[in-house]
């Protein structure tokens, strides 16, 4: 995966568990990953949609997105399992420590 990639969908069942590999290669990738379990019922619909968005606003909004996809998908209880890049407490937490760690290779000890 290059360092370049920009969004990363991790639709597989726990993809959540893949976030620190993805944040080794794309630290700066923006992830939608599932908390249980993925499935194709909610994947071809979420991501037409989220081809569609994309198409239209390439730097789109993920509340008014995930909105979109909720009132598509909503009715399917697997849907509750995806989970926006901007709201992944996994993923933020990661992108801060890995910052941490960045800031002490980077600072001299006093």
């Amino acid at each position: 995966m290059p360092r370049t990639v920009a969004l990363v969908y991790l639709g597989n069942c726990g993809g959540y568990t893949l976030l620190d590999s993805v944040f080794t290669h794309a630290p700066e990738a923006q992830v939608i990953t599932t908390t249980g379990v993925g499935t194709i019922s909610v994947n071809d619909p979420f991501l037409k949609t989220l081809n569609d968005d994309l198409l239209r606003e390439p730097a789109g909004d993920w509340d008014a997105f995930w909105e979109r996809a909720a009132a598509r998908l909503g009715r399917n209880p697997r849907f509750a399992d995806y989970v926006a890049p901007d709201h992944n407490a996994g993923a933020l937490f990661l992108r801060a420590y890995q910052r941490f760690l960045d800031h002490l290779q980077t600072t001299p000890l006093s």
